[in-house]
């Protein structure tokens, strides 16, 4: 990681950035400087506590120590620094008034801060080299520290707190080396980096863990968190081109991938933490990046914030994320630009799937290429026909359905916020050359909507003979326009779209007649349908 560093020394001078973020605000940024060592801000991992006052705090490690800045409304402000051993590799978790900290360089143990004299002062305990001299990560669950990546046990060293300022080692696990660990219910998830492994624990017995069973991610598996309902588990891997993975463990003998997540920027994911429906995941040179998890086979990228503007490539950018504050707000840490303060606006994701169908024999099928125009978002129909497709904003948005052999399908989906859709895409299958001629509509028609009556989704399809501008709009007995279904250039062929019962406003009409209105500079044509609750 150093070399990648020392590159980029040279580069940063030439260059103006200015962050990029979506459904986020930056709250304050404290930057770090070359001043206090290492390169640049020189910042690694994350963590918060709040004192007894109420008062929320941003712990983060430093080439150099560990920097403790206090975080308000109204921005940052450092504290306290603890100096420690140079390392570019610190992680941090708090217990009780007290701060851990691992050091993957020198011989430092663990660190231990005394955070009880906050916000006047912070107390250095001491650096405690009993259990290990030097380790990669530490999780803390029930008065538990689990070391992972150390000198000693490789896999997981398990220290008693029960005294917190002289920790007592109770067990390990040796197997493999883990690069991370994530306890829960005494089930430790073990990041095998090198093995290509989630390895399972039982940590019932401190004294003897026992392993319960792997899941096999591939390369580099770097961490692991849990969804907050125990069912499922996301792991990362730190490697360029490998996804973020969602695994359902219900049994977890027969862990299934169920969903795959990646920016495809930089295309490295470091860290991911769960809180409630969304993974916050620390992404190198994308910054930090948001998903919505509510539905953990369909994962929706629905904010982020760029820490690192500009795509270096390789272990440079966001590094750690910290989402469990009691502000709410979200900590980000970046090797060079420092920390980030960011809140997010909880934006829920609208989720569109179905089924891609042959309009003749109305047989599923597959491999069909679904794209979402204003996104630059593409899927695959699977063998089934099943495809699934996600939206981080409200809106109007194109679809292009397409396959060799197939006539291009187009449809128009209005996206609601939080809302999950199901909708069969139709498309017409073209064998020859001159079939593939004929599909172009010889004139404009719009059909009758199908089902109708219907409730709540109806599809409406039309025909445009030459690329035009389409104005598709549903109405009321009075002549009130109640929803937009469409407004824009669409090109020649046979389009569909649909209506899910709701206005403008994504509130559900009363039962009753409404009429769609197709325009067009050549066409015009309203037809009658029956909305029945």
């Amino acid at each position: 990681m150093r070399k990648v560093m020392l590159i980029f020394l040279f580069c940063l001078p030439c260059q103006i950035f200015a962050q990029t973020s979506r459904n986020t605000t930056l709250i304050g940024n404290l930057e770090y400087g070359s001043e206090r060592g290492g390169f640049f801000g020189s910042a690694n991992d994350v963590w918060g506590y709040t004192d007894d006052q109420g008062n929320d705090y941003a712990i983060v490690g430093h080439y150099t120590g560990v920097s403790i800045a206090k975080v308000e409304s109204t921005g940052l402000e450092e504290v306290a620094f603890v100096p420690g051993v140079l390392s570019n590799w610190r992680d941090i978790k708090t217990h009780d008034h007290y701060a851990y900290v691992t050091a993957d360089e020198r011989n430092d143990g663990l660190t231990i801060i005394d955070l009880g004299g906050l916000p006047d002062s912070v107390r250095l305990v001491g650096t405690d080299t009993t259990a290990f001299k030097k380790a990669h990560n530490l999780y803390i669950a029930d008065g538990y520290a689990y070391i992972s990546g150390s000198n000693a046990a490789g896999g997981a060293d398990i220290l008693d707190l029960a005294n917190p300022e002289a920790p007592v080692k109770v067990g390990e696990w040796t197997g493999h080396y883990f690069h991370d660990v994530y306890v829960r219910n005494d089930t430790l998830f073990g990041s095998a980096f090198n093995r290509g492994s989630l390895v399972i624990l039982d940590v019932g017995d401190k004294s003897a863990p026992v392993q319960i069973t792997e899941i096999l991610p591939g390369p580099n598996v770097h961490n692991a968190w849990i969804t907050e309902d125990g069912k499922y588990v996301m792991t990362t891997q730190e490697r360029t081109g490998l996804t973020v993975k969602m695994w359902d463990i219900r049994d977890p003998f027969n862990a299934e991938l169920v969903s795959e997540y990646l920016s495809t920027s930089s295309l490295l994911a470091h860290n991911t933490h769960i809180l409630g429906d969304y993974a916050y995941i620390s992404h190198y040179g994308d910054g930090l990046r948001i998903v919505d998890i509510s539905d953990p086979t369909n994962l929706v990228e629905v904010g982020y914030y760029d820490t690192f503007p500009g795509n270096q490539g390789g272990f440079v950018g966001n590094w750690g994320a910290f989402p469990f504050t009691s502000s709410g707000y979200i900590y980000a840490t970046d090797e060079v630009f420092g920390l980030f303060v960011v809140s997010f606006n909880g934006r829920r994701a609208s989720r569109l799937n179905g089924r891609v169908l042959d309009s003749q024999t109305g047989q599923p099928v597959s491999d069909v290429t679904i794209e979402v125009t204003e996104l630059e978002q593409s899927t695959t129909s699977d063998a089934e026909g099943n495809y699934k497709l996600g939206f981080p904003d409200p809106g109007l948005f194109t679809i292009l359905a397409h396959r060799p052999s197939y006539d291009t399908t187009t449809v128009t989906f209005m996206a609601e916020e939080g809302e999950s859709k199901t909708f069969d895409i139709v498309v017409n299958s073209v064998t020859s050359v001159d079939e593939q001629k004929s599909v172009i509509p010889a004139s404009y028609s719009i059909e009758q909507n199908y089902p109708n009556p219907f409730n709540p989704n109806t599809t409406i399809r039309y025909s445009l003979p030459e690329k035009t501008y389409v104005r598709l709009k549903v109405f009321d007995t009075l002549g009130r326009q109640v929803r937009v279904l469409f407004d824009g250039e669409q090109l020649q062929g046979e389009q569909q779209t649909f209506w899910n019962g709701r206005d403008n406003s994504g509130r559900l009409v009363a039962s009753g007649v409404y009429f769609y209105r197709i325009e067009t500079d050549a066409f015009r044509k309203t037809t009658k349908m029956l909305f029945i609750q």
